[in-house]
């Protein structure tokens, strides 16, 4: 009798901030079982399910760093003026996908994509000058400017993941069937177009989304903790550089880099997608 043989086969596709992607690494699961195939002629590829799609949002890392100059905060934006902190982001992530395989009677191998599971994450970095380290309290509330662009971040990771599968489910069905004399032969195209697919449109979907909230954050609402008068005597220390920081409306002007930032940042992520890699640029306050 004529037969065929099932098994799926697991491979992992990262990208991150690289321009190539990390070596794919492979998992094999093996399921063998048995198929009537009646019938003259050509073998031709039984049915596959639709493939799956998951959403892994991996944990966030946050790090502070004091160990830049106000002056350098203000260059690292293009700003002629020091800035008191700053955030810099940059996603990460891999596509794992599962694939079907099966065996004609003629040893002819067809394969599809049985699963993808997008797996993205954010790393994360706070800035506050290194004038205002000596102080603990006044370096927790500079770093909580940040906090919507944070929380902005967050947000627009899990709104996107969550709309994966509805998003993408044209483009993975698209993927359709491979066949080949071999299995690597059967799976190479289809792992080269989920690769595409993760690259050209699933990354760049999150960096686009991230960007657009983060450029609508309203950071003029921060509030200063007094900290006993140490976050006052500690911004007087940088007005002694700038006449910037004792204006009222210093946190508008922040408000106005940060925006600007961001659309530097959209322009350079649409320019690097045929590259693979994404990034987050200083967004300073």
């Amino acid at each position: 009798m004529p037969w065929q043989s099932k098994r799926n086969v697991s491979e992992t596709i990262g990208w991150g901030r690289l321009p190539r992607p990390r070596s794919a690494v492979f998992a094999l699961a093996l399921a063998a079982g048995a198929l009537g195939a009646g019938g003259a002629g050509a073998a031709e590829c039984p049915a596959f399910p639709p493939a799956a799609i998951k959403f892994t949002a991996m944990p966030p890392e946050i790090e502070r760093d004091t160990s830049l100059s106000a002056k350098d905060l203000g260059k690292a934006i293009s700003a002629d003026k020091p800035m008191p902190g700053g955030y810099t982001r940059a996603l990460s992530g891999a596509a794992a996908q599962r694939l079907s395989l099966a065996k004609l009677p003629d040893g002819t191998v067809c394969a599809a994509v049985h699963e993808i599971e997008f797996k993205i994450g954010i790393k994360r970095k706070i800035y506050v000058a290194q004038e205002l380290a000596n102080d603990s309290c006044v370096v927790d509330t500079v770093a909580d400017i940040e906090s919507p662009l944070v929380r902005s971040d967050d947000d627009a990771l899990m709104r996107v993941g969550a709309a994966l599968s509805q998003t993408f489910a044209a483009e993975v069905a698209a993927l359709g069937t491979s066949i080949g004399p071999s299995q690597d032969e059967a799976r190479k195209p289809l792992t080269e177009k989920v690769s595409a697919l993760w690259r050209d449109k699933v990354f760049p979907a999150f960096e686009r989304e991230m960007s657009a909230a983060a450029a609508k954050v309203d950071l003029t609402q921060w509030k200063k903790a007094p900290c006993g008068g140490a976050t006052d005597k500690a911004f007087a220390t940088l007005n002694a550089h700038s006449g910037t920081l004792d204006n009222p409306n210093w946190q508008a002007m922040l408000q106005q880099f940060q925006q600007q930032q961001q659309a530097r940042a959209s322009m350079a992520s649409s320019m690097s997608n045929n590259m693979g890699g994404m990034g987050g640029g200083m967004m300073g306050h």
